[in-house]
């Protein structure tokens, strides 16, 4: 079973659980209901908006694949991968290989 990342808002707090301190009052059925309402709207068009997202995020992965699939065609990476180039003297390093480095004399 997959673990799924749980955040803050995972939490379960008395709000979230409908815990009340006092019991209810006879006539607040019809105020929870219409509130219950209320979030169940606001929920819906959440779960519009991130299937939204989620479908715009499908869709760049699927462009990004295929603009790799169009770079690399069917070879693998390390093909593609350049050689580095070789030194052009005989056994000596290249210009380019060498590190300059500047040196500075500390007193104490």
């Amino acid at each position: 079973m997959a673990r799924v990342k749980r955040g803050v808002s995972d939490v379960s707090t008395a709000q979230k659980v409908r815990l009340r301190s006092k019991p209810r009052a006879a006539g607040s059925r019809l105020l929870e209901l219409y509130l219950l309402t209320k979030e169940r709207d606001r929920l819906e068009q959440h779960k519009e908006v991130v299937d939204k997202k989620n479908r715009q995020v499908d869709e760049g992965i699927e462009n990004v694949e295929e603009e790799m699939e169009k770079i690399a065609g069917n070879k693998p990476l390390y093909e593609l991968t350049r050689e580095p180039k070789k030194s052009r003297k005989k056994g000596g390093k290249d210009k380019r290989d060498r590190v300059k480095t500047n040196k500075i004399t500390l007193d104490y």
